[in-house]
């Protein structure tokens, strides 16, 4: 079992400088720093969301039970957090690629075919996140003039929270695409 009171080694490239004494990786691309950026303030955004849920929640179990206050208007703010919540921490985990995936076929090419399926999969996920971010603008758009009970508030900013993990997830596959295209073209 890797990992589990044992110390991997690092690897070292072929080409590597055997004689100095420590290896350093080669920098990471500016295009991997521009998703590195985003999935850290996906991160800092998402655990601010997720402490405002928590906090919401703690107050609405306090108001009810201790204070037996009405707070009709916790359910819309709570759906509204746990919208844009889901939205960052699907961004931080799209770039971390520890959203769920099925490895069964890629794991069937090597070499240079695997980077090929890699970068035709890059491409149909980055159709589809297109197609949903436009679907979810779209009806940001028809649901402008449609609100909540309680607070008013237009359903729009709902669909925004979708918007935005569409969004945040095409620009990061497509700044991985085209990582991995200059990666190509470069060796």
């Amino acid at each position: 079992m890797a990992g589990f009171g044992r110390q991997l080694l690092p690897v070292i490239p072929m080409h590597a400088n055997i004689q100095s004494p420590v290896y350093q990786a080669p920098a990471p691309s500016a295009l991997v720093t521009v998703n590195n950026a985003i999935r850290r303030l996906s991160d800092i955004v998402s655990a601010t969301l997720f402490f405002a849920l928590l906090s919401l929640l703690f107050y609405s179990v306090l108001a009810r039970s201790l204070l037996h206050l009405p707070t009709p208007w916790l359910e819309e703010i709570g759906s509204l957090l746990c919208v844009y919540f889901v939205a960052f921490s699907a961004i931080a985990a799209w770039v971390r690629k520890a959203h769920i995936a099925i490895e069964i076929v890629p794991d069937l090419f090597r070499g240079e075919n695997r980077e090929r399926y890699q970068l035709l999969l890059d491409v149909i996920c980055l159709i589809f996140v297109l197609m949903a971010l436009t679907g979810s603008l779209s009806m940001m758009s028809r649901s402008v003039s449609n609100q909540t009970t309680v607070l008013a508030i237009s359903y729009s900013w709902y669909y925004l929270g979708v918007a935005i993990a569409f969004g945040g997830i095409f620009i990061t596959t497509f700044v991985r695409l085209i990582d991995t295209v200059v990666g190509t073209i470069r060796n």
